[in-house]
């Protein structure tokens, strides 16, 4: 069914005027890589300088892909079913929440914190976006095809801004810190990741949305194994 409304809305028909699904194309591209980016992080190599992006990158991943589940309601509430999208709402709020919550984990370990607590902190962090998000006031009838609005409340909007700000910090202290080209490749390529997703979730306009994939897309192909160039070595 996905592919066939994508196929409905690249192709004109005549006499046939179709509701728009907004950035269809770009949410199948951020898909896409999302799972490209996944692939290499669940074949780390099981060493100790691979603990962190091994055990975090893949459920980073997961929650980045499930961002992508407003293109499910667009969907829904184009065929007519809009009678329940609570559930779908809060899931897509968990994942925007907890992908950025891993993603300034995993400079905070990188940075100091014991490794041996990355289960603890990973559990923690879910409990505490899910509490998060079933208190969140939603009002998703009112703007179906507009996720950033589905929450009432704006406080809302800056948590991922600020784990986003604070996650690329965290890379960049962490190069300023050791400056190899280990870290470099590793600490580019992950910040690239994340201010590309944070750009695409923002989707303050279509620019913005493209330059947020393109980034997305940079910080992905950086991250891919290339021998000693490699962050995943």
């Amino acid at each position: 069914m996905i592919i066939s409304v994508f196929l409905r809305q690249i192709i004109p028909s005549q006499g046939i005027q179709r509701p728009k699904i907004p950035y269809i194309i770009p949410s199948l591209l951020h898909v896409i890589l999302s799972f490209i980016g996944m692939i290499p992080a669940l074949f780390l190599p099981e060493t100790s300088r691979n603990e962190i992006e091994r055990k975090l990158m893949p459920l980073m991943y997961i929650g980045i892909t499930l961002t992508n589940i407003p293109f499910l309601v667009y969907i829904t509430v184009l065929h007519g079913g809009v009678s329940n999208l609570v559930l779908p709402a809060r899931i897509y709020l968990f994942a925007v929440l907890y992908s950025f919550m891993l993603m300034l984990f995993m400079g905070l370990f990188h940075l100091g914190i014991n490794t041996s607590k990355i289960t603890q902190f990973t559990l923690l962090g879910a409990a505490g976006c899910m509490l998060i998000v079933i208190m969140a006031p939603l009002s998703i009838s009112a703007h179906p095809l507009e996720p950033n609005r589905w929450i009432t409340d704006n406080t809302f909007s800056l948590l991922p801004l600020m784990m986003s700000v604070l996650a690329v910090f965290n890379y960049v202290a962490l190069y300023i810190r050791e400056k190899t080209q280990h870290i470099l490749f590793r600490s580019g390529s992950i910040s690239l990741v994340i201010i590309g997703h944070f750009l695409y979730l923002s989707r303050i306009n279509t620019a913005t949305v493209w330059i947020g994939i393109l980034l997305f897309a940079a910080g992905i192909v950086i991250g891919i194994p290339r021998g000693r160039f490699s962050q995943l070595q």
